[in-house]
């Protein structure tokens, strides 16, 4: 199984991973069972919506400012009880 400190370290980037390399010649690397490919993808896929995450709200925002759609919602749950 791999070891979770160079996994981490390799999540760390390109340049991370080489400097620490550089700094720990000696250190025999596991990575044992580990599908790369994957474990990078869902990183990115992580990171990428922590990233589009505010610009999502803003959209959403947005369109609610401009269909009038957020009071008509705001309307329609206090109306029937729901807020």
């Amino acid at each position: 199984m791999a070891n979770k400190i160079h996994l981490n370290k390799l999540a760390e980037g390109l340049t991370a991973w080489n400097d620490w390399r550089v700094a720990n010649p000696n250190i025999d690397v596991d990575l044992s069972g580990v599908y790369l490919v994957h474990e990078v993808s869902i990183r990115n896929q992580k990171k990428a919506l922590r990233l589009l995450a505010p610009l999502i709200s803003l959209l959403v925002n947005l369109f609610l400012l401009h269909t009038n759609l957020r009071d008509n919602l705001i309307y329609f749950f206090g109306h029937n009880g729901l807020f």
